[in-house]
């Protein structure tokens, strides 16, 4: 399991869950050509932020719960330009 949360200006937007291959069928478990299998390649996961997700800073705080090794290589946040001034421009 691996959850992502973004906080701006000191307030949470809540958790989201990112899919990475829970519940996936494991090497030498399933019968060969019906399972699922998870993988080890890179996954990206893309999703937006609510319209309460305005301010000046932000960080990303992440949680992995599982039996793996687990690496997070990079994350960006995409900023998109205001089309008005807002009450934090001023």
């Amino acid at each position: 399991m691996f959850n992502a949360e973004v906080v701006v200006d000191e307030l949470s937007q809540g958790s989201i869950g990112l899919a990475i291959g829970a519940g996936l069928s494991v090497y030498g478990t399933a019968v060969y050509g019906t399972g699922t299998y998870g993988s080890a390649g890179r996954r990206k996961a893309y999703t937006e932020l609510p319209e309460t997700a305005e301010g000046r800073t932000v960080w990303l705080k992440t949680t992995y719960t599982g039996q793996e090794a687990f690496k997070q290589f990079t994350y960006a946040f995409g900023l998109m330009p205001e089309t008005a001034i807002s009450a934090l421009s001023e």
